[in-house]
């Protein structure tokens, strides 16, 4: 439950975000693991990773929050923590190319639980600013990148779609 709010507070009132995740870590520490464990645990790990500058500390909150998707009636929360923690976390102590098909592996899986259809468009979103960033070539992008909106327009996700739209206003004018 408590990941939802997450993901509300991230846009509303950022400055609360860490008081979620907290909160999250403090539950499943004190009560065990659930299904919001692993996004509480990504969640810590991008936070010690961004603001608090603990790369290394961040990546090891990550790979918890990987091990406690191992377990079973823990997946649930797996989109949303391959998210987290490919976008927010492992990039800052391994290539920026390695998140790439995680993040489609994450858009995959969350299109194959059918509920999850708005986090998967997230792991979408975030594997698309990562071809542009780790220097694919702008034709390439371009291509990618229009039947990403295609697919986006399919799913009704214009939020995210926006998100792309801007990027292929980028590579175009780049080109």
């Amino acid at each position: 439950m408590n990941e939802h709010l997450a993901s509300s507070i991230f846009h509303v009132e950022p400055t609360m975000l860490p008081l979620i995740i907290f909160q999250l870590v403090t539950t499943s520490l004190k009560h065990g693991l659930n299904p919001s464990s692993s996004p509480g645990f990504a969640g810590l790990g991008l936070l010690l990773c961004g603001p608090f500058g603990k790369p290394r500390e961040g990546c090891e909150m990550a790979k918890a929050a990987d091990l406690i998707l191992e377990r079973p009636g823990m997946q649930s929360g797996a989109i949303y923590t391959v998210f987290i923690t490919q976008c927010f976390c492992y990039h800052w102590v391994s290539p920026l190319q390695d998140t790439v098909v995680p993040l489609l592996k994450g858009y995959q899986a969350g299109l194959e639980i059918g509920d999850n259809t708005d986090k998967a468009c997230w792991c979408l979103n975030g594997r698309s600013y990562i071809l542009y960033f780790v220097g694919r070539g702008l034709d390439s992008i371009q291509k990618e990148l229009e039947a990403t909106i295609r697919v986006l327009t399919q799913l009704k996700q214009d939020d995210v779609k926006l998100q792309i739209i801007i990027l292929l206003t980028t590579v175009k004018k780049l080109r």
